[in-house]
């Protein structure tokens, strides 16, 4: 990390990037919500399964602060992500 020792900096890092994934949240969410065949969670396609990934990271990461971060806030985002989790091939998965 460039800002190694400098905790005040640091803070203030992780706060904006904090703030600006938040704003693109509610965008991707808004965005996500306008366009019908994304809304659609029966008819998943690779933008669902990528922005999956992404949100499952900012949900564990970093190990110390997540509270920040909460799928509720973004319900077009959250369905997606519930059927993805709910596929037999997840379950089994999640089981290993």
């Amino acid at each position: 990390h460039y800002t190694t020792g400098e905790t005040k900096l640091q803070r203030e890092v992780v706060g904006k990037q904090k703030r600006t994934l938040v704003s693109h949240l509610y965008l991707i969410n808004r965005a996500l919500g306008c366009k019908a065949s994304l809304r659609k969670t029966n008819n998943l396609n690779i933008v669902h399964y990528y922005l999956a990934v992404c949100l499952s990271w900012m949900a564990i990461y970093p190990l110390d602060e997540t509270s920040w971060f909460d799928l509720n806030s973004w319900p077009t985002l959250l369905k997606p992500c519930q059927t993805l989790e709910l596929r037999q091939s997840a379950l089994e998965t999640a089981l290993c």
